[in-house]
Parts: structure tokens; C-alpha cells; sequence
């Protein structure tokens, strides 16, 4: 056999087994079931239930990553304004940090001022989620709603995987697609955002079908849904009004008033809005922060580096008229931060 055979034949080999290596870095894999997340400690964003049974029905990323490396950092970011975007329709997300010690303290409080410095919502734990591994990171799992993994790999891929997903959530925030036959309206309803619609129907199942246990229960949970959105809707517009965020606070009495259409909530959210129409200095900040966000909207467009985004920012404080507006602080404080976009998005879109 001549040298030549024997090298294609070592380098097959190799290959081979390097491709097997490749197979076997990440754990759990496509098709398996969705392995139970154990015992949490959440540095940030606690959720209600890591319970990945109550959870079937709906989509749950897993995010595997340390903050020690620059690219984990960034998608832990990054994936705030797509768990913003969807986690009414059904999306859970859960951070775990990689290879810590649990009894860490220090870097267990480090993790939760980098969570709150990027204005992180959704949960992240400084342990727990030990059956999820991968050899690199980040890493992601997307777990379908029939509990099984359905995407493992970086998170530059998941996004087709759980749009697909998302299509199969029934009843987009419920929690689960397993409702009593009686509430699936009410479930409807709340899974197209008509809260006041689903609210009505809700009530009228505790009050026409007391005697059917599981109506009774979706209904009631149904409620107490509909009832943790719109307060924190209100906490929200509080915040946003506190620091002079109007264009956050004008979004979020627009979606209150269209999802409680016809009811008090809405009245309220339409009386708020006119008032904003009438404030010309309102009218201005809310104009300012608009013109950020479509200068972000063309730097992202035209794929400009930091220094070119933070040059923009720069003009843009100097030539907008903003004096010591909201806008212009986060205009001046993007230009500090390690992701001006995901800075600017998430402070003005509820």
C-alpha cells in the first residue's frame, strides 16, 4: 500500500472521529427529551416555575454561557430584546452560567450587576441546569412544545427553529396548551392579546359552569394573567414617566388601550394619550427618541462599527435640541455601551 493510501486513509480516520467528538460536545441532543432543569439558584429574575412539565405546550430556550467570554456576554444581551419580543407568545428563556461554583458569591453577585447593568428581565441562575452541556459557548437549546429538544447549538441558529415552534403554541402565554373545553374561547382570546375580550368570557365560566373543576380552574388562572400583565403595564408606564421615557410610556398606553377595548383600562390609557398629543414638550422628547431609533435603524443598515455608531451618537447629542432630556441621556450613555442598539431598544420598547 503506498504512502498516499495510507495518509487518506489516516485522514478519513481522523475525520471521522473528529466528527463523532463534534457529535458528542453537547448535551442534551435534537430529538431527546427535554431534561429537567434541577435545583436553581437564580442571581436574577426568578421565575415562577423552572418546571419543564407545567411548561409543555409552549417554547423554552436554555442559554448556556460565561460571562467571562466576550461572545457569551454579548448574546446574553442580545437575547434580551428577543425574549421581549416573544415572550408573550409563548417564549420562556433561562440563563445558566457555565462551570461555576454555586457557593461562589462573589462571582454570583457579579453576574446579577452585569443582569441589571444591560437591563436584563428574564431569569438567569448562577447554578442549576447541569444536565445541559455543551464543549463551547454560548450555547442554546430549544425545547418544542412537546417537550423535546428541537435545536442545540450556538445561538446565532436557533431563530428558525423556535419561530417554528412558536406557530405551534395554541394559547400564546397561557402556559400550556392543555385547557378545559369550556375555556379554550377565553384561552383564545388571551392568546390573540383581546384581554378584555378574554376577561369577559373568563368570568362568565366562574359564573355559568361553577361546577366544572377544570373550567373553573383555566378561568380563574386566565384572570390572574390578564390581571399581572395590565399591573405590570402600570409599573412600566411609571417608571418610563419617571425618567422621561414618553415614547416607552406613549407604546405602552397605546397596547393597554387596545388590548382592554372597551373597558376602564382602556378609557384611561385613551384619556393618558390625548393629554400627550396636547404637551408640545412631550410631543418634542417623544420626536427625539423616534429620530434615535431610526439613526440606529440606518448605522445598523449600512453594518457600522462601535467607533462609527458612537461618532453618530456624538452628532446626534450635538445637534439634536435635547437639553436634558431622556433622550439625549441615552443617546450619551449608548455611547458606552458594549451594544448601543440593544441599549437604545431596550429602553424604549416596552
Amino acid at each position: 500500500m503506498s504512502k498516499y493510501v495510507l495518509l487518506l486513509a489516516l485522514s478519513f480516520a481522523l475525520g471521522f472521529a473528529s466528527n463523532l467528538d463534534a457529535e458528542v460536545q453537547i448535551f442534551p441532543k435534537v430529538d431527546e427529551a427535554a431534561p429537567a432543569l434541577g435545583d436553581c439558584k437564580w442571581a436574577l429574575n426568578a421565575p415562577a416555575s423552572n418546571d419543564l412539565e407545567k411548561l409543555k405546550g409552549e417554547v423554552v430556550l436554555i442559554l448556556s454561557w460565561n460571562w467571562q467570554e466576550d461572545d457569551s456576554l454579548a448574546y446574553l444581551i442580545s437575547m434580551q430584546s428577543y425574549y421581549e419580543k416573544n415572550k408573550d407568545k409563548g417564549l420562556h428563556l433561562f440563563a445558566f452560567h457555565s462551570a461555576m461554583p454555586s457557593a461562589d458569591e462573589a462571582k454570583h453577585e457579579d453576574i446579577c450587576d452585569k443582569a441589571i447593568e444591560y437591563g436584563i428581565t428574564y431569569p438567569i441562575a448562577s447554578a442549576g441546569g447541569e444536565s445541559y452541556t455543551a464543549r463551547f459557548l454560548p450555547n442554546i437549546w430549544v425545547i418544542g412544545t412537546d417537550g423535546k429538544i428541537k435545536f442545540a447549538d450556538h445561538p446565532r441558529k436557533f431563530n428558525g427553529t423556535t419561530t417554528l415552534e412558536l406557530k405551534k403554541v395554541l394559547f400564546p402565554g397561557l402556559g400550556t396548551n392543555d385547557v378545559a373545553k369550556k375555556a379554550v374561547k377565553a384561552a383564545e382570546l388571551y392568546g390573540d392579546g383581546k384581554l378584555s375580550k378574554a376577561r369577559e368570557e373568563a368570568k362568565e365560566i366562574l359564573e355559568d359552569d361553577k361546577d366544572d373543576a377544570q373550567a373553573v380552574g383555566a378561568a380563574n388562572h386566565i384572570l390572574a394573567l390578564i390581571d399581572k400583565r395590565y399591573q405590570a403595564a402600570l409599573a412600566k408606564i411609571k417608571a418610563a414617566v419617571e425618567e422621561g421615557n414618553y415614547l416607552k410610556e406613549q407604546r405602552l398606553q397605546e397596547w393597554i388601550a387596545e388590548a382592554f377595548d372597551g373597558d376602564k383600562e382602556a378609557d384611561a390609557s385613551e384619556l393618558r394619550l390625548d393629554e400627550m398629543k396636547d404637551d408640545d414638550a412631550i410631543k418634542d422628547e417623544i420626536k427625539a427618541s423616534e429620530d434615535l431609533e431610526k439613526l440606529m435603524a440606518k448605522l445598523i443598515k449600512k453594518k457600522k462599527n462601535s467607533a462609527d455608531t458612537n461618532e453618530e451618537l456624538a452628532k446626534f447629542c450635538e445637534d439634536e435640541d435635547l437639553a436634558d432630556s431622556f433622550t439625549l441621556k441615552l443617546a450619551t450613555a449608548a455611547q458606552e455601551s458594549d451594544s448601543a442598539r440593544d441599549a437604545i431598544r431596550m429602553a424604549l420598547n416596552p
